[in-house]
């Protein structure tokens, strides 16, 4: 069996009864497919129920399942082992997720140990793991740019620079058009609604910066045409969560203001769809 970062594909699927934590999916009843292709791959189909579990090497054609994972064995082992980001992985093709993917984000890991490679010397050992978020007290200057951005939303305003030469716009303010690369210091108001020119729906948070807190999933970011703005010059905010599962491609939205607005980016809490 051909290995990868010191293991094979075998060895993971072997290792999953042992591995299997009953206790924490007493109520679920799923299966999963997987389709590890390349040297060293195959097909396995983990079925768990009721805190049962169930690991099949099979052949032939996959079996209907909740949802089938199909990666390259190397892709497959190293993601395992979190040797290779499986969000970049996705990104590229090379890891692919079809059908409920929340299935492989909150009841796998829960339903698993770790898989460690025998011999590793950390092993019998955990990473310590120090929680801890440090504030530092920050003063800084926004320019007349970005200041008159901000005091905008706090009047429930979106301001864009429009460029002297060539007439874009840009959303928020910036100093610079990025087409003639002359001064802007013009602005004009667009919006407050906009059309979603395209989004990105994350599955995988990574914890703010700020205050280490993760969000949670999943969320949308819009990328919107402001009313009066140039087509294409896109504003990237958030969407109202209980819109997630609606929001398309085309679709009107506005804005949702915070009732106290200080001239800060919190003034603006999220956009909805505008029906």
């Amino acid at each position: 069996m051909t290995e990868y970062f010191g293991t094979n594909v075998e060895a993971i699927f072997g290792s999953m009864p042992e591995r299997f934590k009953p206790d924490q999916v007493k109520d679920v009843d799923v299966t999963i497919g997987y389709d590890i292709t390349g040297d060293g791959g195959g097909k396995w189909v983990v079925t768990i129920q009721q805190g049962t579990l169930k690991v099949q090497n099979i052949s032939g054609d996959m079996p209907p399942c909740s949802v089938v994972v199909t990666a390259n064995a190397e892709t497959f082992v190293g993601g395992t082992l979190g040797k290779i980001d499986l969000a970049t992985a996705m990104s590229a093709g090379k890891f692919k997720v079809n059908g409920d993917i929340s299935i492989m984000t909150s009841i796998v890991p829960k339903a698993f140990k770790k898989f460690r490679v025998a011999g590793d010397d950390l092993k019998a050992e955990e990473f310590i793991s120090l929680k801890a978020t440090t504030s530092i007290d920050q003063r800084f200057a926004t320019g007349p740019h970005m200041g008159k951005w901000f005091k905008g939303l706090k009047e429930k305003k979106f301001y864009a620079t429009q460029c002297p030469s060539c007439g874009r716009t840009q959303v928020p303010p910036r100093e610079v058009c990025a087409e003639c690369v002359v001064r802007s210091d013009d602005f004009i108001e667009v919006g407050p609604k906009g059309t979603v020119a395209n989004m990105d729906i994350v599955y995988y948070a990574s914890p703010d910066p700020l205050t280490g807190k993760v969000r949670s999933t999943p969320y949308v970011t819009l990328y919107l045409w402001m009313d009066g703005s140039t087509p294409g010059e896109c504003l990237s905010f958030d969407l109202n969560p209980k819109d997630t599962h609606r929001i398309k491609k085309g679709m009107r939205v506005r804005p949702v203001w915070n009732e106290i607005r200080t001239g800060g980016i919190d003034d603006l809490l999220y956009f909805e769809i505008d029906d």
